[in-house]
């Protein structure tokens, strides 16, 4: 039988997802070939094919056809709060911010900065790519994942995305669903749900299993996967995917 091929993230945040389908039991690990990528990686694995199962960023999910595959499992990558892992770190205040550098690794992230900027920061700034050269010094950058856990003390400002969101609209914000092809997604489903379930109370354990970035400590992960990210695909997270897919309408981001 061919393989299941499943992209997951990256970065520490999917840790719990990846060890209850390594270590649970619910997924013969024979069937299934695991690939770790970046947030836009993931999102091309995904909508091109190659992959039959994964994470796929949020804003891959508004802006593409979503008859392709079927959102799964009763989990996701969100944060009902401040998440310390999506920032927009600068020297200069947010008020005078002229510039914003993208991650190329996120579309999601990109498509909550704007948003955030035109929706509630009231703020005029040039989105460029990382890549671009930057010719003023009213720059703020945006960093996402395990770089954003590392780079967050080196800048005199940083604004939590997620938090920035929760106090916009009072809801909590949603980065990744669980899809997959729909001749698959009723094989999967009940076997991901399980072994993500698995790993709910073992955050310490995996912790020690696996290595987490050596720019936090130890405490610091384990309050960051049990505090600062929230899994569960709530109906309040649902009603933010709407809020956000309506605003990025709205500002012309798709």
């Amino acid at each position: 039988m061919k393989k299941i091929k499943l992209s997951l993230v990256s970065y520490l945040n999917t840790f719990p997802f990846l060890y209850g389908i390594e270590k649970s039991g619910f997924i013969n690990p024979e069937w299934i070939e695991i690939v770790l990528e970046t947030p836009s990686q993931c999102a091309k694995s995904i909508l091109s094919g190659s992959s039959d199962v994964g994470l796929l960023p949020i804003g891959a999910y508004l802006t593409t056809d979503q008859s392709k595959f079927e959102v799964i499992t009763d989990y996701c990558l969100g944060a009902e709060n401040e998440v310390k892992s999506v920032l927009l770190l600068s020297d200069i205040p947010l008020e005078k911010i002229k510039t914003i550098c993208l991650d190329s690794q996120s579309r999601t992230s990109n498509l909550l900065v704007q948003v955030l900027a035109h929706e509630y920061w009231n703020l005029s700034a040039e989105f460029i790519s990382s890549e671009e050269k930057v010719t003023n010094v009213e720059v703020a950058k945006l960093l996402i994942g395990d770089r954003a856990l590392e780079k967050r003390n080196h800048f005199r400002y940083s604004y939590d995305l997620a938090k920035e969101w929760f106090d916009f609209t009072s809801l909590p914000f949603v980065f990744a669903l669980w899809v997959a092809k729909k001749e698959i997604a009723g094989r999967i489903e009940d076997a991901l749900n399980k072994s993500i379930k698995f790993s709910e109370d073992k955050i310490s354990e995996l912790l020690h299993y696996y290595n987490f970035p050596n720019v936090i400590t130890f405490e610091e992960a384990y309050a960051y996967l049990t505090r600062d990210m929230s899994y569960s695909l709530t109906h309040k997270k649902k009603e933010a995917i709407e809020r956000f897919s309506n605003l990025v309408v709205k500002n012309n981001l798709v």
